[in-house]
């Protein structure tokens, strides 16, 4: 006797399963009831929750495999449709488990979207048609993860996933241009951008950036930080603008206190909820942001690389 193989057919309805903790999908169910799609999202996600010990299962509920609930949900869905063609190309192990990590990632925090925040997947068209906007950024969002060596962004760029998913707000170029910065950013500019989006839990003293660094950590901290700040109208971060004492002209505060995030770069780490990277992995970058060295140091000019190990 089989078990039924009943998957509901969206994220809203799969999700109430899900958190009851009520969906079992089993090896007599992938036999007779997943169809070949599915099969083929169930191998990379499983390799990937194997992989990575994906820790969304306890929102996707506790009877429920990670991997399980992602196929559930994902089945007869957009993301699904895309998934499963990513699944069947010819790709590389790592590659492979990046994208069935990015698809558990997506599918946990559209789940969380829709049963904890109340939102719903947009109906604005995004999704409509036979290669839609939604699917192409999809696979977008899934070739970039694929590609990326930085693995601890992949949890944020299946956050941008979901977001755009939920938000009519978001056009289509608006999203691939998130996508493409995101993409772009390594982790430790995204945490950089974090730092600077978070003011009131890491304050920035009223005083430039000091030059001197200890250590190569230290010295490419700071040596981001100045890349990221920048006048040019695609910018992420920017010194606060201000006029001077005598004539009134038009400057730039240019202490660390005035650094602060363009609209893009609200919209880059809004979409990707960059606000949840754990404290343990930004405390570093600001203490290396924060250094000054002892007067008695000598050269502490930022054209000065730190010498040694």
């Amino acid at each position: 006797m089989h078990t039924s193989c009943t998957v509901p057919q969206t994220f809203a309805r799969t999700t109430t399963y899900l958190v009851g903790g009520l969906l079992h999908v089993s090896g007599d169910c992938q036999d007779e009831g997943m169809s070949d799609d599915d099969g083929a999202l169930l191998r990379i996600v499983t390799n990937a929750s194997n992989a990575f010990g994906s820790a969304v299962g306890a929102f996707l509920g506790a009877a429920v495999d990670p991997a399980t609930a992602a196929v559930a949900a994902m089945a007869g869905t957009w993301l699904g449709s895309v998934g499963a063609d990513i699944a069947r190309r010819t790709l590389s192990p790592r590659q492979e488990l990046r994208a069935g990590e990015l698809l558990i990632q997506a599918t946990a925090a559209l789940a969380i979207k829709e049963q904890v925040e109340g939102l719903t997947i947009r109906d604005d068209g995004f999704f409509d048609g036979e290669r839609s906007n939604g699917e192409e950024f999809a696979e977008g969002v899934l070739l970039a993860a694929m590609d990326t060596y930085e693995e601890r962004k992949l949890p944020y760029l299946g956050n941008l996933l979901a977001n755009v998913a939920v938000m009519p707000t978001i056009d289509a170029g608006t999203a691939n241009y998130a996508l493409r910065i995101g993409e772009r950013l390594s982790w430790a500019e995204l945490c950089i951008l974090t730092i600077f989006d978070r003011p009131d839990d890491y304050p920035m003293p009223d005083e430039p950036l000091s030059g001197g660094a200890t250590d190569w950590r230290e010295y490419t901290t700071k040596g981001l930080l100045r890349m990221m700040v920048d006048m040019r109208a695609d910018a992420l971060l920017v010194y606060r603008p201000k006029k001077t004492e005598r004539l009134g002209l038009q400057s730039f505060d240019t202490n660390l206190s005035a650094v602060e995030l363009t609209n893009f770069g609200r919209l880059v780490a809004g979409l990707m909820e960059l606000g949840k990277i754990p404290e343990q992995e930004l405390t570093p970058f600001y203490n290396q942001l924060l250094y000054k060295p002892p007067a008695e140091d000598g050269d502490t000019s930022a054209d000065a690389p730190p010498v040694g190990d």
